[in-house]
């Protein structure tokens, strides 16, 4: 596969993300738009939760406002799972290094314990394996957020597919869709 094909299919796999990440904005906004509208429905406008219009138009506004961290802190939360599991693959990956693993079973008789004076190092070597591969995982995920979904998918796949994520947000908000469905799936209101 020559360089072209290859930067090809990489375009494919970050159009793929971006449009990953749309359907992700359009589940979002419709799911807080159902759970402001159900309220709604059955205690009247005032009982009503988390409009998305004034948040979105505030983050649109001032996004590093303290009353939006929130938001980013939910959208981190999402990729705990990601950030453990490449922490675990980080880890194994370091265990698989065949001359330190050499050294290691070198060190580890096959019949009772170490000797006293291999007892540290191989600790700390099995420590330090398992540190560095919770690092390794936290920076693969700090450069899949900030340079493969940052800049990449955000800044350039988005772009070219003339979306935006915050206008795509606001679109999908601004009819209320569940506001027109609730009704029609429970009925009329109660209050």
């Amino acid at each position: 596969m020559n360089i072209r094909c290859k930067s090809a299919v990489n375009f494919d796999r970050a159009k793929d993300q971006g449009n990953c990440i749309s359907l992700l904005t359009i589940v979002s906004v419709l799911g807080v738009q159902v759970f402001g509208d159900l309220p709604a429905h059955a205690g009247g406008e005032a009982a009503g939760i988390l409009p998305p219009h004034p948040l979105l138009e505030g983050i649109a506004a001032n996004p590093s406002a303290p009353e939006y961290w929130w938001a980013y802190a939910m959208l981190f939360s999402t990729m705990i799972p990601s950030m453990l599991n490449l922490m675990i693959g980080d880890t194994s990956l370091l265990r698989g290094a065949p001359w330190l693993n050499t050294a290691l079973l070198r060190a580890m008789p096959p019949q009772g314990p170490p000797r006293s004076f291999d007892r540290d190092w191989i600790a700390a070597v099995l420590t330090a394996q398992v540190f560095l591969g919770g690092l390794l995982g936290i920076a693969a995920q700090a450069f899949a957020v900030y340079v493969v979904i940052g800049l990449v998918v955000i800044n350039l796949v988005l772009p070219t597919l003339g979306l935006d994520l915050l206008d795509l947000a606001r679109a999908i908000a601004a009819p209320d869709l569940p506001r027109t469905l609730v009704p029609l799936l429970l009925g009329p209101p109660t209050h």
